[in-house]
């Protein structure tokens, strides 16, 4: 699961957490989610992403990359 999320992260810039939140709603039969949903989403992650998320994004870069 892990070199699959990060795929996903890395080649098409996809929010694992929003992915897992989708999985988390799927998998408890909460509904569907709709393109208005998926923009609210968006904008109450969005500050989290730009602060926090993509500032360490260029470490966890290097780190996946080392060997073990």
């Amino acid at each position: 699961v892990q070199s699959a999320v990060i795929g996903l992260q890395e080649k098409h810039a996809c929010d694992v957490n929003v992915l897992f939140l989708c999985c988390y709603i799927a998998a408890t039969k909460r509904g569907r989610l709709t393109n208005d949903d998926f923009k609210i989403i968006d904008n109450a992650v969005g500050d989290w992403k730009s602060d926090v998320t993509e500032q360490f994004e260029p470490f966890a870069t290097v780190s996946r990359k080392a060997p073990a």
